[in-house]
């Protein structure tokens, strides 16, 4: 009965701080989260983790989160895959996809994707996923959206459990990407909650102590 308290009590905390999360980010402006997207991703660059990466997995933000996309140049001029999220409706998770190093314009998405799971773009069907056994490789290096996290890692989803399933078993870096206001005292976390290594905000590099 404990164990079941514990996991009520850390549900609803998960939820109110899901909700005042959301409620924040609903207000942001788009100026605003520019600002601060070209901020992490500039501090992001210089990570050694960053550096060292021979393959990196993104994320194709939605209006309100960090918008990474302003990494892909920069991948492209050093010729780095990317591995972009699709979802496979009938296992009801993520797959990664690989692209091709090319470029654009900063802010743009660089190859031709299209509309997936809740309207976000995601590669075509008809391109392969990556195999398990690649994504688990220790050079692959994942950028990690959030509701909020806190100074261990720990991960506030969108409720679903996605990104915990698609970080499980993941040996290489796991890397936050957060507004500064959106790193919190504590995230309440369970035994499947996937903590990352390191998170990054707009102001700060965090090197987080839960990581894996």
């Amino acid at each position: 009965r404990d164990m079941e308290s514990t996991t009520l009590i850390s549900r609803t905390a998960k939820a109110e701080l899901r909700r005042s999360m959301r409620e924040r980010l609903r207000v942001v402006a788009p100026e605003g989260r520019d600002r601060a997207s070209r901020a992490i991703c500039a501090q992001v660059s210089q990570l050694p983790a960053w550096r060292q990466a021979r393959c990196v997995a993104l994320y194709v933000p939605l209006p309100t989160e960090v918008d990474v996309m302003l990494l892909t140049p920069g991948l492209a001029q050093a010729g780095l895959p990317v591995l972009l999220p699709r979802y496979d409706a009938a296992a009801g998770a993520y797959a990664m996809v690989r692209m091709d190093p090319v470029g654009l314009p900063p802010g743009q998405a660089p190859w031709s994707l299209v509309p997936g799971w809740y309207g976000i773009p995601e590669p075509a069907p008809e391109l392969a996923a990556e195999p398990d056994s690649a994504l688990a490789a220790p050079d692959v290096v994942w950028l990690v959206p959030g509701l909020a996290f806190d100074r261990a890692g720990h991960r506030l989803g969108r409720g679903r459990g996605y990104y915990d399933r698609l970080l499980a078993g993941r040996r290489g870096p796991k890397i936050g990407v957060a507004f500064d206001w959106q790193l919190v005292d504590g995230v309440p976390a369970g035994p499947a909650d996937i903590a990352v290594d390191i998170v990054v905000t707009d102001r700060q590099v965090v090197e987080a102590a839960g990581g894996s």
